[in-house]
């Protein structure tokens, strides 16, 4: 990942609509989330109400 522009969106986890482009630290906290436990890695995000994306 390093040195390569993110092109992921933040989903809302519940119901799969989009939210917006996910930054560079979104992206690393879902991918280690993911490899955490083994899950969609799911994150919190503070600018859409602590929203599950």
């Amino acid at each position: 990942m390093r040195g390569v522009a993110s092109t992921a969106t933040l989903h809302d986890y519940n119901t799969a609509e989009p939210i917006r482009a996910a930054s560079d630290d979104e992206l690393r906290g879902s991918v280690h989330a993911a490899e955490r436990d083994s899950g969609a890695g799911v994150i919190t995000v503070p600018d859409q109400g602590d929203r599950r994306c």
